[in-house]
């Protein structure tokens, strides 16, 4: 896996990077998970919810995996925090999703979809069943 080296907004503000650039199906998976949040959240509140992906202050958690936009503020604390959790594996970006983005540790891609299948499924055990005609 390729090092992560920080854009210059990273490096000039101090914000929290991890060790590793983050490949493609990660973005991308994380992209499809925010997508997945959203439809449930339409589903369950009727109402356009932007999944924490933007820069828009939300967060979402399940008992599988935590997400959180990027943080403003100046509580130290919560600007460690990484943007996507799930078990010991984090990613971070800066601003928002595909933007400085990097992890804590290396990860196939048959292991990453393995792990975004868990949120996946831990995010529609949270949707409003059809009761469609």
């Amino acid at each position: 896996m390729e090092r992560y080296s920080p854009e210059i907004g990273q490096l000039a503000f101090g914000c929290p990077t991890s060790q590793y650039a983050c490949p493609e199906f990660v973005e991308a998976g994380l992209a499809h998970l925010a997508n997945e949040i959203e439809r449930v959240l339409w589903n369950t509140n009727q109402k356009t919810m932007a999944a924490p992906t933007e820069n828009n202050g939300s967060q979402y958690a399940t008992d599988a995996f935590e997400m959180r936009a990027y943080y403003w503020g100046d509580d130290k604390t919560l600007a460690s925090l990484p943007n996507f959790r799930c078990g010991d594996f984090e990613v971070r970006w800066y601003k928002f999703l595909g933007r400085g983005m990097s992890m804590n540790k290396e990860i196939d891609a048959n292991a990453f979809f393995e792990l975004i299948e868990k949120c996946l499924t831990s995010v529609r055990l949270q949707d409003v069943p059809y009761e469609g005609n």
